[in-house]
């Protein structure tokens, strides 16, 4: 466990547990809307996902729908860094 959950563990453990529900109900609260969001398309849910969605980039980049990595970093450092 990290040092920062550990601390908020603590931390909640001192509250009165009227408190304590209600702090966590709302870190709850804050992490769903969070989560909601994010776009499905960038939201990884497993490896699988993961995979496919990798492999999905790798298609749309060699067919020129996207930008390779390599290309949108060469793009962003022509247009911002380098001196023209």
């Amino acid at each position: 466990m990290s040092d920062v959950k550990q601390e908020l563990y603590n931390l909640i453990d001192l509250m009165s547990e009227e408190i304590s529900y209600k702090v966590i109900a709302y870190i709850r609260y804050t992490l769903e809307v969070q989560k909601n969001k994010v776009p499905d398309r960038v939201t990884i849910k497993n490896k699988q996902d993961l995979i496919k969605k990798l492999e999905e980039g790798r298609k749309a980049s060699e067919s020129g729908k996207i930008y390779s990595i390599e290309k949108a970093i060469s793009k962003i450092e022509n247009k911002y860094f380098m001196k023209k």
